[in-house]
């Protein structure tokens, strides 16, 4: 079988990821961030007064995405960047008659 996969990934805003990690008051763990590769968050949605449950969301380099995703056996592919916006979507193909 053959398996394709839209990855979107968003980049990490590193200078505010980096102050963060230096803030006196819950600074975020550097267990969350290799710098220049990928950043966790704990993420969570409102909608008006509602809060929602906390949720880790992974911001990573596209060079980065991209390496994991061939080591991982993927067959990965850049199907559209937005380096201003700090956005990219990929291809990621695995499965009969695909090369690794």
């Amino acid at each position: 079988p053959r398996c394709c996969v839209l990855f979107d990934v968003s980049l990490p805003d590193w200078p505010r990821v980096n102050r963060a990690t230096r803030r006196r008051r819950e600074p975020l763990p550097r267990t969350c961030v290799t710098g220049g590769q990928w950043a966790q968050l704990q993420c969570w949605l409102t909608l008006g007064p509602v809060y929602g449950k906390t949720f880790p969301m992974l911001f990573a380099e596209p060079r980065f995405a991209l390496e994991m995703a061939a080591a991982a056996g993927w067959r990965p592919q850049c199907a559209a960047q937005d380096a201003e916006a700090g956005q990219a979507l990929f291809v990621l193909e695995k499965g009969d008659g695909l090369a690794a």
